[in-house]
């Protein structure tokens, strides 16, 4: 399993999706630069709340699907039976996007909007707040790589860090992935408003985006969109929530996981 960066296309891919064509739901068009599509996890609340805390429930939320998954999920990946369902909210994929072996990368995206109903989202009043997260998969060259494919396994079983892609160790801070962790990105927002290339010496773009200085926001029409330094913060609980599948085994009775799968007792290196 690889250590997770984030990464500016992705960041830039949410943010626009989020500003043009955000209807409640996924984005069907996530085409990277490298010709593979990314993964994606959108979460959302009919609530107004800028804090962090909540970006941290959501990216919970998304890891909690653990309690959902079926064994063999781990394997070859596939969508819940609709007899396999216990409740509403039983779904797997955010997790297993979550914590995608392949993926080695993140770039996220937040929005605040005052009334969805007027601008018709697919789910009215349930996505005031959204949290937007893209996966993409940079490395494994001629492989089939991508995040959530039918098929495909979510991660492979056996001895943590012991089946690394060709030139890359064990990470020095979670010894059970595979790659070191990048430093988060300081660049500048890409400026979605700028009309042209700025001149050599000008400004780059970013630079002069329109934001509230107390709460990084920039407000357009019926939406508020959080400056990315928002979510690169949240990277680190991305981060910490993949590094760790061992939080469950200490917090949920045994036979809810310890049962169904077993090699998650051979990845109690994996500790956020």
């Amino acid at each position: 399993m690889m250590a997770l960066s984030y990464d500016l296309e992705l960041e830039y891919m949410t943010r626009c999706y989020l500003r043009s064509r955000f209807n409640g739901y996924h984005d069907t068009c996530r085409l990277l630069s490298n010709g593979r599509n990314a993964g994606q996890n959108i979460a959302g609340q009919n609530l107004k709340n800028y804090s962090m805390k909540l970006v941290k429930k959501f990216i919970n939320d998304w890891y909690e699907e653990i309690k959902y998954l079926q064994p063999d999920v781990i394997d070859s990946f596939r969508l819940l039976e609709e007899n396999e369902k216990t409740d509403e909210d039983s779904e797997i994929a955010h997790f297993t996007a979550l914590v995608w072996a392949e993926s080695n990368k993140v770039g996220c995206a937040r929005l605040y909007t005052k009334d969805p109903r007027k601008l018709k989202y697919m789910y009215d009043e349930s996505f005031r707040q959204t949290l937007l997260c893209n996966y993409g998969i940079t490395i494994l060259e001629g492989s089939i790589a991508e995040v959530n494919a039918i098929t495909r396994p979510v991660y492979q079983r056996g001895k943590p860090c012991s089946q690394c892609p060709e030139n890359f160790k064990c990470n020095t801070k979670y010894p059970a992935l595979c790659g070191e962790i990048e430093s988060v990105p300081t660049d500048p927002p890409y400026d979605f408003d700028a009309k042209k290339v700025p001149k050599k010496g000008g400004k780059r773009r970013g630079d002069n985006t329109v934001q509230n200085s107390k709460k990084g926001l920039e407000k357009l029409d019926e939406r508020e969109y959080f400056e990315p330094h928002f979510c690169r913060k949240a990277s680190a609980t991305i981060g910490q929530r993949r590094h760790s599948f061992t939080f469950h085994l200490k917090t949920r009775p045994k036979k809810t996981l310890s049962n169904n799968f077993p090699e998650f007792g051979r990845l109690s290196t994996m500790r956020g």
